[in-house]
C-alpha cells in the first residue's frame, strides 16, 4: 500500500498557470495590473509576453517562473524583455520567438531549463548559469557588445545562429560548453 500511495502522489501534478502581459505600452514586471489575471508571475506560472505591439517589459524584481514566452507569433513589431541587475530563473522551458528581443544588460539569467532564442538577444553584461542550455536557433542573433563582462558559468550555449561579439570580455567559467553549428563574428 505504501508503494501505491507513493505512485499516486507522484503522478498527481499541479499544472502551471499562464499569466499574460497586457500592457502594450510596456512597463515593470512587478506591477500586477500589467498582467492577466492581475498577478505577477511566480514559481508555478508561465510568463507570456506575446501581445502584438512595440513595447518593453522591464524586469524590476528577481522572479522564478516555470515557463517563459517572449514575442508574438506574427506581425511587424517586436516585444522586448529587459533585465539589468536582477536574477531571472527559468524552471521550465522558455522561448524568445522571432518577434522577441531579450535585452540582457546585467544580472543573472539562470537557465534551470532550456531557453531557446529564435529572435534577438542583446547581451551587454551579465551571467548565464544553470544546468540547461541557452539555445541559439538558426536565424537568431546574439549581439555581445559594451565593455562589460559577459560570463557563462556552469552552463551550455548551443549556437546554430549568429553570435556577434563586438566588445568587452567574454568568460566561459567552471564547467561550460559551447556547441557550435552557427557562426561567430568578431
Amino acid at each position: 500500500t505504501m508503494a501505491v500511495a507513493f505512485f499516486l502522489s507522484a503522478s498527481f501534478r499541479t499544472e502551471a498557470a499562464g499569466i499574460t502581459w497586457t500592457n502594450t505600452a510596456g512597463g515593470g514586471w512587478n506591477t500586477a495590473a500589467n498582467w492577466s489575471p492581475n498577478q505577477v508571475p511566480g514559481i508555478n506560472d508561465i510568463a507570456i509576453i506575446t501581445n502584438t505591439g512595440a513595447y518593453t517589459v522591464n524586469l524590476d524584481m528577481s522572479p522564478t517562473v516555470s515557463g517563459f514566452m517572449l514575442g508574438a507569433s506574427n506581425g511587424v513589431t517586436t516585444q522586448a524583455f529587459s533585465m539589468n541587475s536582477q536574477t531571472f530563473t527559468l524552471n521550465g522551458p522558455g522561448t524568445v520567438t522571432a518577434h522577441g528581443v531579450l535585452n540582457f544588460n546585467g544580472g543573472i539569467l539562470n537557465c534551470s531549463n532550456i531557453l531557446t532564442v529564435d529572435g534577438v538577444c542583446n547581451w551587454s553584461a551579465g551571467i548565464v548559469t544553470g544546468p540547461s542550455p541557452l539555445m541559439i536557433d538558426s536565424g537568431a542573433t546574439v549581439s555581445m557588445s559594451s565593455s562589460s563582462e559577459k560570463d557563462v558559468r556552469a552552463g551550455v550555449i548551443v549556437n546554430a545562429g549568429m553570435i556577434a561579439w563586438t566588445g568587452g570580455p567574454f568568460y566561459l567559467l567552471e564547467q561550460w560548453r559551447v556547441h557550435e553549428s552557427g557562426g561567430w563574428r568578431v
